[in-house]
């Protein structure tokens, strides 16, 4: 179920959590969370704990990096780059080196 936010973009309404359809909002009041966060990471891949976790582990598939200005998970980044791995994004990452130099 989608609505339409003033930005334009889309908002998920609810979301699978545990087996549950939940409200996003309803995440929010629970985990202390902004509801557009939970979205966000909603929308890139992350699931069950994930969407409501305060700090998501780096070495996570699921932890966000900058790339091309934008900010994507690294399981996003590995979907397109096959040949990288999470700690090498993580490590040329947090070294402020780019990503996806070849092998």
């Amino acid at each position: 179920m989608l609505i339409n936010s003033h930005k334009g973009d889309f908002m998920v309404k609810t979301v699978l959590f545990h087996g549950n359809r939940v409200s996003i909002n309803k995440l929010a009041n629970i985990y202390e969370l902004p509801a557009k966060e939970i979205n966000f990471r909603y929308q890139h891949g992350c699931r069950e704990d994930n969407l409501v976790v305060k700090r998501i582990c780096e070495e996570s598939p699921y932890s966000f990096v900058k790339f091309k200005n934008k900010k994507i998970t690294i399981k996003e980044l590995l979907s397109k780059y096959p040949y990288l791995n999470v700690f090498i994004v993580r490590s040329r990452y947090n070294q402020k080196k780019n990503l996806i130099t070849p092998p």
